[in-house]
């Protein structure tokens, strides 16, 4: 089971008459899950995570999700080493397709390339994991915060590699020491 799980109904899409009708669902993870999901996604703190999502059941079936999530965590990073905070929301919009209507593969196939896309599988959709997978791949792999710019500026002021060795010495051509062994 997810960290941040929210199952909605889809029968709850369909007045008695049949009718598709729209429903709106705001998901905030609480301190346990928040917990969880910065222990999945590596991260030193999830402060908030929080989702306003609509989600519609088209006539021909399938159930669209829309909507964006806001969170605020922390990261290390991968240049000073310290961590910083950072506030960010994203939009999200997944179709879920009913494999009973697949009758017309050529459109799914062409929404699809402009959406995510599942498989609707019984009546249940979990909307928290679904706002943990979208957040978790929008997570920088290679952070960098604000005090990584200076240290980038402090080391373009030393080169590493300028020394006072002429170009021409053994010592600054790194293939001098595979020359010297072809020559036994």
């Amino acid at each position: 089971m997810s960290e941040f799980s929210r199952l909605f109904d889809t029968a709850r899409l369909r007045t008695p008459a049949g009718k598709p009708v729209t429903g709106h669902e705001r998901l905030e993870a609480d301190a346990r899950e928040r917990a969880a999901l910065a222990s999945r996604f590596d991260l030193p703190e999830l402060a908030e995570l929080s989702a306003d999502l609509t989600i519609t059941r088209r006539n021909d079936g399938t159930v669209r999700v829309v909507g964006a999530w806001q969170a605020r965590y922390t990261q290390i990073c991968v240049v000073t080493l310290e961590p910083f905070e950072l506030v960010r929301g994203e939009p999200l919009e997944t179709v879920y397709l009913d494999p009973s209507g697949l009758g017309d593969l050529h459109e799914a196939v062409v929404e699809a390339d402009e959406v995510d896309m599942e498989l609707l599988t019984g009546r249940m959709i979990d909307l928290g994991e679904l706002v943990a997978q979208s957040f978790g791949v929008q997570i920088d792999a290679h952070p960098r915060g604000p005090a990584a710019g200076d240290v980038d500026a402090a080391e373009e002021g030393s080169d590493p590699a300028a020394t006072d060795e002429p170009e021409n010495e053994p010592s600054a051509n790194p293939f001098a020491a595979l020359a010297s062994l072809h020559r036994r």
